[in-house]
């Protein structure tokens, strides 16, 4: 009698557990919900600079930001009116950023006068301001970032600046949309585009 009692409990055990083993692969997922991200581009805007704030981001042709000819820089946004350029031999200017309409996309860089960096202050208005190529792998809807790389674009009559890979968190809400977060600040910031 008491067998019998032990193997109806087991069975009883046996179930329970089976239960909760499926629960737990339902509630992990299995990856059902997740994409691949591919953003061609998105306005840099006051918003989404907050996104590479306070990121040092190499650019190769500073140039046309007033620095020598085939001189490389390094732009940080310090703020979301405000950056810095810093030369390969470690001077720095530091200047002012005004974004255009976001259906523009535009933005203009007031560079100022620093003696043996920057020869002329500078003003120049880009017409394509963008945050680009904006890519990540299995990105879950409504899960933690994942590693990810995105570019800055500033393009017009001047020329165009195309910045290296930035590595930044890439997430996405529980409805698809694109938040980027900022590697340095931990600042998650809505990119504005629904997947």
């Amino acid at each position: 009698m008491q067998r019998r009692n032990c193997d109806k409990g087991m069975r009883c055990l046996m179930a329970v557990g089976a239960l909760v083993s499926a629960f737990a692969l339902f509630a992990c997922g299995g990856g059902d919900n997740t994409q691949n991200v591919n953003v061609p581009s998105v306005p840099l805007t006051s918003n989404t600079v907050v996104a590479v704030q306070n990121v040092p981001i190499a650019i190769q042709n500073g140039q046309l930001l007033g620095t020598a000819a085939n001189s490389s820089a390094t732009l940080t946004f310090i703020s979301q009116s405000g950056f810095t350029l810093l030369s390969p031999n470690g001077l720095t200017a530091t200047g002012t950023v005004a974004f255009g309409q976001v259906s523009t996309g535009s933005c203009t860089l007031n560079v100022p006068l620093t003696p043996g960096f920057i020869a002329v202050q500078t003003t120049i208005t880009f017409t394509v301001c963008n945050i680009s190529n904006i890519t990540a792998s299995n990105v879950e809807e409504g899960g933690s970032p994942v590693p990810g790389t995105l570019n800055l674009v500033f393009s017009g009559l001047p020329g165009t600046i195309a910045s290296n890979n930035v590595n930044v968190g890439v997430q996405l809400n529980g409805s698809g949309e694109l938040f980027v977060r900022n590697p340095v600040t931990g600042t998650v910031v809505d990119m504005g585009v629904q997947l």
